[in-house]
């Protein structure tokens, strides 16, 4: 068995940053402290490390009490970051290709494809990695991405913020032989929808949450969130659940 808790929608600012009267970077510590006491073998990163774009001396901040978890962690990007810029923060993760940040990891006999959506689509090149890695599968693959393949019923981000590419990319999945579980955040809610053999996770951010009902920008609550995830492999099995704790707001 393997536990795993999958981030995203960190949104991390500078210490004098307090959008919406909340206190980020409380927050960050906050929420990495209460993952701490689940015994985790793996943290998952699902991008938007920073408030705006990319900066340095945040991520940098982030990477110290990251590092101290003693909790081996994986990062991909979202359309807050840049691909190249986080690897040079975050070492250990692979060299990006040609600007994007993807690759594969396995873990318990799970293969794990971490992809790049930092510019709203995935290259050419990246989807035909897709296809080809996808195609020798032998297990029920995960899916690591920041924007939802599909569009998930939430019409601010549906209308606004949906990936540019998705009917490619899911037909990409839906061609694949095995079930797929794709965690991903982006939208700031929780929800899940099935389609065929794919399953969509998405996880709500460590920053706010927006409201799922209203087509215009609303926020619904300042609650932090992350998903934990319990893998057995020999079943193929694969658990989650959204856990919540409380945001810094500014009183």
């Amino acid at each position: 068995m393997m536990k795993i808790c999958f981030l995203t929608d960190l949104h991390t600012g500078n210490p004098d940053d307090k959008p919406f009267d909340i206190d980020l970077r409380q927050n960050f510590l906050d929420v990495i402290k209460a993952i701490a006491a689940y015994n985790l073998d793996l943290l998952i990163i699902g991008g938007d490390l920073c408030l705006l774009g990319h900066e340095d001396g945040i991520c940098q901040w982030q990477k110290i009490h990251l590092d101290a978890l003693g909790i081996p962690y994986l990062i991909t990007a979202g359309n807050h970051d840049d691909p190249v810029q986080l690897q040079r923060v975050f070492d250990e993760l692979p060299t990006p290709i040609s600007g994007e940040l993807y690759y594969q990891k396995n873990f318990q006999s799970r293969p794990f494809f971490f992809l790049d959506t930092s510019q709203g689509k995935m290259s050419k090149n990246q989807k035909q990695w897709l296809r080809d890695h996808l195609v020798t599968v032998t297990s029920d693959p995960i899916i690591v991405m920041h924007h939802p393949p599909m569009l998930m019923g939430v019409p601010h981000m549906d209308q606004n913020h949906a990936l540019q590419d998705r009917d490619e990319v899911l037909r990409i999945l839906l061609d694949c032989s095995r079930h797929i579980d794709v965690l991903c955040g982006h939208y700031h809610v929780e929800k899940m929808i099935r389609m065929q053999h794919v399953t969509v996770h998405v996880t709500p951010s460590c920053y706010l949450q927006i409201d799922a009902s209203q087509v215009d920008f609303a926020v619904d609550h300042k609650n932090m969130a992350f998903r934990l995830i319990t893998l057995v492999p020999d079943e193929q099995r694969f658990a989650s659940e959204v856990r919540y704790v409380p945001g810094n707001e500014i009183r």
